[in-house]
């Protein structure tokens, strides 16, 4: 993939990040987390990535606890889900 393709697709990912971080950061009152991955900044940009994935890994670990706690008889699984496989990848 070319650099200038690579880097459209960051882009458009990075903003649907965002995106989806104001509707659960709203939706579960999360805006410090909203806050910390939107800051999540550094010189080396695969150190910038690995700290905003942490910070999304933060997030979406809140959500489905307090997902759980609304959600009668639901069991927790610590087992990621498979990969989802994508298009022309």
């Amino acid at each position: 993939m070319d650099i200038g393709s690579l880097a459209a697709r960051e882009q458009v990912a990075r903003e649907r990040i965002e995106r989806a971080t104001d509707v659960l950061a709203d939706r579960y009152d999360l805006a410090d987390l909203a806050a910390a991955i939107k800051g999540a900044r550094n010189r080396d940009v695969r150190v910038e990535a690995m700290m905003r994935a942490e910070k999304i890994a933060d997030l979406l670990e809140v959500v489905v606890t307090k997902t759980e706690k609304r959600t009668p008889g639901a069991q927790r699984s610590r087992e990621p889900a498979p990969p989802a496989a994508k298009k022309g990848d």
